[in-house]
């Protein structure tokens, strides 16, 4: 059929289905076989395609970013030499010493990610600020846990999760000092790289903060509430969000007979009573709270 085809004539090729039409009549003419270029396996999104096109995920969190071989020894026919392979291959992934400094790094942020139970997204900020201090030696003499705490920190800040920077430093039990430490090189990072942290609203730090009290919904709405009331009477800009949210939902608990004292409500956002009880005459000197029994 390819014979009849006329060579003066532009015919319209398929790519998809390889089909040769005549453009004046629409007849297919022949049918060549396709080469597809498309990859052998199915995705449905991103993460999918990650994991299926490269074995493992991309990801900044590991030294070499996941892009690695995977020797298997239990299905070589000679194990042995796989097995030496193997070896080789986990040396070869660690074989200056910088990849190594760098990957006992991302290691601890692996660590106390999952200690604070923090989303992955999270952890591959932190991984991104980690990689970036480490390559531009912006602090070669600090340690490796003051480092990782504090990409971690500015990691929180940057995806505006309402968790304070004292509950991250309790739950990883951290010392004076090493609170300190970890001030000094959240500064210095942010100078150094420019990275602009961001703070979690009021009405984020109101629903952790309820969550972590075991506050009804209720007590949440009310809370929520009074902030908005809050904010015609007075400006909040320049104010601790997380500090004003406490002593809303101090106020709220109070309120619907849910009360829990200023040392529980301090401790939820590793704050003094002395912060709350500051924050508290800024709620109540500024609404007329009406309460009808």
């Amino acid at each position: 059929m390819t014979e009849a085809l006329d060579p003066g004539l532009e015919y319209v090729v398929d790519p998809v289905t390889g089909e040769i039409v005549d453009p004046r009549t629409g007849e297919v003419l022949d049918c060549h076989p396709v080469v597809v270029h498309q990859p052998e396996y199915r995705y449905f999104d991103s993460s999918e395609w990650l994991r299926r096109a490269h074995h493992s995920a991309i990801t900044f969190a590991v030294h070499d970013h996941g892009l690695y071989t995977i020797v298997a020894v239990h299905r070589a026919k000679n194990r042995a030499l796989a097995r030496k392979l193997a070896d080789l291959q986990r040396s070869v992934r660690r074989a200056k010493p910088d990849e190594r400094s760098l990957a006992r790094l991302l290691q601890l942020i692996h660590r106390y990610v999952a200690i604070l139970e923090l989303p992955e997204t999270v952890k591959e900020t932190a991984a991104v600020i980690a990689r970036k201090v480490f390559d531009a030696g912006i602090a070669p003499s600090a340690k490796r846990e003051a480092l990782a705490v504090a990409s971690i920190v500015l990691a929180i800040k940057m995806h505006r999760l309402p968790i304070p920077t004292p509950i991250v430093f309790e739950k990883l039990e951290l010392g004076d000092s090493d609170r300190k430490r970890v001030h000094r090189l959240v500064r210095r990072i942010v100078l150094e790289l420019g990275i602009k942290p961001r703070t979690a609203t009021v009405e984020q730090f109101i629903d952790a903060i309820a969550s972590r009290l075991g506050l009804s919904m209720e007590t949440r709405n009310l809370a929520l509430r009074i902030l908005d009331r809050l904010r015609r009477k007075v400006s909040l800009d320049g104010k601790c969000p997380q500090n004003v949210a406490a002593a809303i939902i101090y106020v709220a608990a109070i309120i619907m007979n849910e009360k829990r004292n200023q040392k529980a409500v301090a401790e939820a956002i590793g704050a003094t009573e002395a912060t709350i009880r500051g924050r508290y005459r800024d709620v109540v000197d500024n609404l007329t709270i009406e309460i009808h029994l």
